[in-house]
Order: structure tokens, then sequence, then C-alpha cells
């Protein structure tokens, strides 16, 4: 349905998510804390860093009784108008409606994807070894089984990636 209505899957998932909490919530809309990875060529030896380099970008989800696929193009275009302001940090928008009092508690609900893009990349594999939840091939120091994410003042923090084995909520 995504790929047919040129929706990506990141954008259809977490309009699905979105949706869901603003259900459980009772909203129309959700402002969701959106993670990006983007390795920016800062500095010349930013390749050979070990680290994610998570920025995040806030989009105010759209939420209410039309369709998945109007909800989720309309989602999909908050994403590319927010992402070409991205250099701005969601973090420094945070800081900011907490500074003015019309968001006190930030933005507390964070979606991650990892659709589409590899979780690690092949030199970090290389030393590391491979991610997965079932047995594999381990390397050097063995598989990673397991990821924990803690951030403070979260209240869910939605990962969304594929493994060798299907995806991973």
């Amino acid at each position: 349905m995504a790929k047919e209505n040129n929706i990506t899957p990141s954008i259809a998932l977490a309009t699905c998510f979105s949706s869901v909490l603003a259900r459980w919530t009772g909203q129309n809309s959700l402002l969701l804390n959106f993670t990006l990875f983007d390795r920016k060529p800062l500095a010349p030896a930013v390749n050979n860093i070990i680290a994610d380099f998570t920025n995040v970008i806030l989009l105010e989800m759209k939420t209410d009784n039309r369709p998945l696929i109007s909800l989720s193009k309309d989602n999909q275009n908050t994403f590319i108008e927010a992402w070409q302001h991205s250099d701005y940090s969601g973090i420094d928008i945070i800081r900011d409606l907490r500074k003015n009092g019309t968001h006190p508690y930030g933005c507390p609900v964070v979606f991650t994807s990892h659709i589409n893009q590899p979780l690690i990349d092949k030199n970090i594999e290389s030393v590391l070894g491979s991610i997965g939840w079932e047995y594999h091939k381990p390397h050097k120091f063995g598989l990673i089984t397991w990821q924990l994410t803690k951030v403070e003042i979260l209240f869910y923090s939605g990962i969304i990636t594929m493994t060798c084995s299907g995806m991973m909520l």
C-alpha cells in the first residue's frame, strides 16, 4: 500500500503508531519526536567514529478519521518540510518550547525507524559481529543479540528495525 502511493514505509508505520497513541490518549494529532540518522561530514575523520549521529525533528502527526493513505501522505509532506529545516535540531526546538512554556513536558514520544537502513555498517560489523535475535556466526566479540535504549523523560520510545528474521518493534 505504501509503495503504490509513494509513501515511505517509515512514515506509513509512524502514522499507524501515532494513530494508535492518539486513539489511546483521545487526541486528533500528536507531536512526535522522529529520529534521523544523518552523519554529516563535519570533520575529515567522521566516518571513522563509532556512533549513530542521531538528530531529531518534531512532527505534528495527523491522526484524524481519514483513510490511512490520506493521513500518511499528509504526514509525509510534514516530514519533508521539517527535514528541510533539520539543521536546527528538534532538541533545540524542544528547549525553545519549554522555555516559552508552550510545551513544558517537551516531546516525550519518540519514533525511530531503521527500515531500509543498516542498523550497523560493515566496518562496525567486522569488529563487533552481526546483529540479530537468532544465533548467527559470531565474530571477535560474538553476536549482538539485544540493544537497550535509555533516554531521560521519555514516555515511550518506538523503535522499528529490520533484522535477519523480519521486522522488530
